[in-house]
């Protein structure tokens, strides 16, 4: 995946997610946008770089610095998706 330059650092955030199977953790990547953290659900390939297409904003005092391996933050309330709840396996 290559993405936009204008879309900054993309790095990784542990959260639940309601999805058609009830809740579950995963991790997806997150941004920040005008210093929102902002987690990025599904991205819209383009030739020039991807764009984040379907995104949740984080309230940032919910936000911790974790530094795992597998995820560098982790956010302490549940997210539903914007389009409804998925099935999974939720692909990010």
């Amino acid at each position: 995946m290559t993405i936009q330059p204008s879309v900054g650092k993309v790095t990784t955030v542990r959260h639940t997610l309601l999805t058609t199977s009830g809740w579950g953790h995963f991790n997806s990547d997150l941004i920040f946008v005008s210093g929102v953290p902002t987690v990025v659900l599904e991205w819209e390939i383009r030739p020039d770089g991807d764009l984040p297409a379907v995104t949740i904003p984080l309230d940032p005092q919910r936000l911790h610095k974790l530094g795992w391996p597998t995820a560098e933050y982790v956010y302490e309330d549940g997210l539903e998706d914007p389009r409804g709840p998925q099935p999974i396996p939720y692909q990010n």
